[in-house]
């Protein structure tokens, strides 16, 4: 099975997105902010990052949807602590649930 392009493209985009939050990381935990601030900081850039994978989902055949907002849900949660990571939570799914659809509460259930 051969893939176009555009689905190439489109995964490297999402891949240079977390490429993205590694320099936001370092740049976060290098200047003099408080062990809180850095956290809620974090988690907002790592929710905004799974907000923006939602929005711009990856479709290698019709009908097949893929974004990678676990990702960063991840990498958030394990590397960032609990505030972090809930703030990640929280705005994972609040976009998730603004997008609706069909697989809106199994896509919620899901993260």
């Amino acid at each position: 099975m051969t893939y176009s392009s555009s689905v190439w493209f489109d995964f490297t985009g999402s891949l240079a997105l977390i490429v993205v939050l590694t320099g936001a990381y370092g740049f976060v935990k290098r200047r003099l902010f408080t062990h809180e601030q850095s956290q809620f900081l974090l988690g907002l850039a790592f929710g905004g990052v799974a907000c923006l994978q939602m929005n711009m989902p990856i479709e290698p055949i019709e009908g097949l949807i893929l974004d990678l907002r676990n990702v960063p849900m991840v990498l958030c949660g394990a590397f960032l602590g609990m505030r972090a990571a809930l703030l990640c939570f929280v705005m994972a799914v609040m976009t998730r649930y603004g997008i609706a659809g069909l697989g809106m509460w199994a896509g919620i259930m899901g993260l």
